[in-house]
């Protein structure tokens, strides 16, 4: 089993550290494409342009993500599969229902009322590229939209919820993702870790 005694910390600094390494290789000299500030073997990579392109859905206000009820039993059935699992010591029943209850409380739908800035985007692309090369032995690309729409769904609305602003930021982004962990897998680490073989 694996221990994290400290593991909110090791998240944030995972998120960040993840968005900096594409941060630092973003140009600043004038404004850029999304695609065009990321590492060059993942600006055509069918997976990455697949959230790019839902990323700027959100921000031209048209895409559409599934209804809280649909989300709320994703979350339910894919935590309760966590604790049983238990590959982390703070996977329990209580962590399971407040995770059930936390998407409760969002909004029956999410409609976009803010747009997502390129670091704030850059935050999510490097979350997902982190565990890309696993994500696509699991996800095949004519699924992906579908898989990524819970997720999005639940970190978006968290944003939406923490930014005062019209746009949502980088830091903003982290948070509400860290408020997820292990619930908004391909942005995070999965709750049921797939087994490897050496």
């Amino acid at each position: 089993m694996k221990t994290r005694a400290s593991w909110p910390h090791m998240v944030a600094a995972v998120a960040i550290t993840a968005a900096f390494l594409l941060f630092a290789d973003a140009p600043d000299a004038q404004p850029v494409s999304l695609t065009a500030q990321l590492p060059q073997g993942f600006q055509k990579d069918p997976y990455v342009v697949e959230l790019v392109q839902l990323i700027g859905l959100w921000n031209s206000k048209d895409l559409e993500l599934p209804p809280r009820a649909v989300v709320v039993e994703q979350v339910r059935a894919g935590t309760e599969l966590a604790v049983k699992a238990k590959s982390y010591p703070y996977q329990t029943s209580a962590w399971s229902k407040g995770m059930v209850e936390q998407a409760s409380a969002l909004p029956e739908t999410l409609q976009p009322r803010t747009t997502i800035s390129d670091p704030a985007a850059l935050v999510l692309i490097s979350l997902f590229i982190k565990g890309l090369d696993e994500y696509k032995k699991q996800v095949p690309l004519s699924q992906v939209r579908p898989q990524l729409q819970t997720p999005l769904f639940l970190i978006l609305a968290r944003a939406q919820e923490l930014t005062k602003q019209t746009q949502i930021d980088a830091e903003t982004m982290i948070r509400a993702t860290l408020a997820w962990w292990t619930t908004v897998w391909p942005f995070c680490d999965k709750a049921t870790p797939s087994k490897t073989t050496s």
